[in-house]
Parts: C-alpha cells; sequence; structure tokens
C-alpha cells in the first residue's frame, strides 16, 4: 500500500468529499462507494475500480485482509489512510474502514426484445433511498435494464448506492432520458411500456406481465405526468381496499416486479386458465 495519507487536507480527501456533489462526479467521472460489502460486490462484478481507501483497522481483519490482497492482485491501487481521515472522506456516521473510488461507465446495452423482457422506468422519481431500493428489489426480481427519466434523483447520489445494496453492479442503469424518447425506443422494439396510475380501468394481477413489457413508475408526488401518461399503450394499478390514497413508490415497484415473477413463473396472469 502507498504512505498513510494522515492529513484531511490531501488532495485525495478533498476529490472524495467533493464527489458527494452530482456536478463533481460528473467532471470526474467517478463516484464513490462504502463499506466492506460493496467494495466486495463491486470487484465481484468487475466494475472500475480506481483507488481503494482504508484504513489499518480493516486490514488487520482477515476478510479485509484478503480483500486488499485480492484489490492488489488485480492492479488496484490500495491506500492506508487514517481513522479520522476515513471519517472526514466518508457520508456514514460509522465507516466500515473502507471506501473506494470507481470509473462512471456508459452500461452495456441490453439485447432486446426477447420473450422475457423485463425492464423498468423511473420517471422523476426524487427520493435516493427510494430509488436505491427500486435498484435493489428489480436486481432480486431479474430485471433486465431500468432506464431513469431527467428529473429523478441522481443514481450515483450516496444514499442511492448505500440503499442498493450493491445491485447497482448487477444490471445497467440508464440515466437522465427524456419520457417521450423512452416510450418511443421501447415500443420501436416491440417492448410494451405500462404505466402504473390509480385511473387505469385494469388492475395488476390481471394485466399480462408475460409479455416483452417496461413498467413504468412516477414521481412519489404526483405519479406519471398528464402528458406522459396519454403516450403510455397501456396503464395498471394495484387495488387498494383500504382507506390509504396511495403507497410508497418503491413498495408499489416491488408488488409489480413481482407479480411479473409470479405470472411468468406460472405462465399466465390471474384469473387465466392453465
Amino acid at each position: 500500500m502507498n504512505k498513510l495519507i494522515t492529513s484531511v487536507q490531501h488532495p485525495d480527501v478533498k476529490l472524495v468529499k467533493a464527489l458527494s456533489r452530482r456536478k463533481e462526479r460528473r467532471a470526474q467521472g467517478l463516484f464513490v462507494i462504502e463499506g466492506l460489502r460493496f467494495v466486495e460486490e463491486a470487484v465481484g462484478a468487475g466494475a472500475p475500480l480506481v483507488k481503494v481507501y482504508c484504513t489499518k483497522q480493516l486490514f488487520q481483519a482477515a476478510r479485509g485482509r484478503k480483500l486488499v490482497e485480492k484489490l492488489t492482485g488485480q492492479g488496484v491501487t490500495v491506500q492506508e489512510v487514517s481513522l479520522p481521515v476515513l471519517e472526514k472522506m466518508t457520508d456514514t456516521e460509522q465507516p466500515q474502514g473502507i471506501l473506494a473510488t470507481v470509473r462512471l461507465a456508459a452500461p452495456a446495452w441490453p439485447a432486446f426484445p426477447q420473450a422475457r423482457t423485463f425492464m423498468l422506468v423511473c420517471d422523476k422519481i426524487q427520493d435516493p433511498g427510494n430509488l436505491g431500493t427500486i435498484i435493489r428489489t428489480a436486481d432480486a426480481a431479474g430485471v433486465q435494464a431500468i432506464f431513469t427519466t431527467v428529473g429523478t434523483v441522481d443514481v450515483y447520489n450516496p444514499k442511492v448506492l448505500r440503499s442498493t445494496m450493491g445491485s447497482i453492479f448487477h444490471l445497467p442503469v440508464f440515466t437522465e432520458l427524456e419520457a417521450g424518447k423512452v416510450i418511443e425506443m421501447l415500443t420501436e422494439r416491440g417492448v410494451t411500456p405500462i404505466g402504473t396510475a390509480l385511473s387505469a380501468e385494469q388492475v395488476h394481477f390481471t394485466t399480462d406481465f408475460c409479455r416483452p413489457l417496461a413498467l413504468w413508475l412516477g414521481s412519489e408526488a404526483t405519479g406519471i405526468e398528464d402528458s406522459v401518461l396519454k403516450q403510455l399503450p397501456e396503464l395498471t394499478k394495484i387495488p387498494m381496499p383500504g382507506r390509504a390514497e396511495s403507497l410508497n413508490v418503491a413498495v408499489a415497484a416491488g408488488i409489480l416486479m413481482f407479480e411479473c415473477v409470479r405470472q411468468r413463473t406460472a405462465g399466465r396472469p390471474a384469473g387465466q386458465r392453465a
């Protein structure tokens, strides 16, 4: 490892702190991940790690030492920092002793349409925890790609990344797209974008999720904008017999994605005979 960094004025410390801002992430082409498990996930997924910072305490633990040895074996620069320096660099209250900078890279375009194409569009979702949870759930449900529109919180926001629990490295996420262009791109390729709206006539468990599709989720405050709803070829809703007016968007996303999983496992929507 390189010489121990003990000064919070070190250029590397300033760079990592600057990467907490979206503008700086774009300018530098980097983002930051924190925690032992997250860095392990990045290594396992072949993410383009640029530099890893860790404390002596992490290197002394067997799991941490094994990870550092693997990183150095792959040619990744590992920099030891003092605990106060790491605490200055980190975005969390109780850091695990390791963080890394990762190169922002264009994701690989998924091959589609296919019979089992399953995608997700996050349209102007604002809460970092919601977006991160949606990405993690999409990873679990086998979603092949996620598209986010202009106005959606940055995927590389530290709070989004933490909420993904490493799933950000498991599927491609295309960001800052115009909603109309996404609809056009999907439909031209034989993928049906299905919007979620309380005004929909059909409910999710009778909607056919066995075809090539992209679930379209709107913002927490207003849902999908009317101008976008008019362009979507199909809408669905989750029935709510209780008194709540709406569901959290991450909860709704999970219900819809796993209804898709259920249907594709069963081979049909609910109510259809085998």
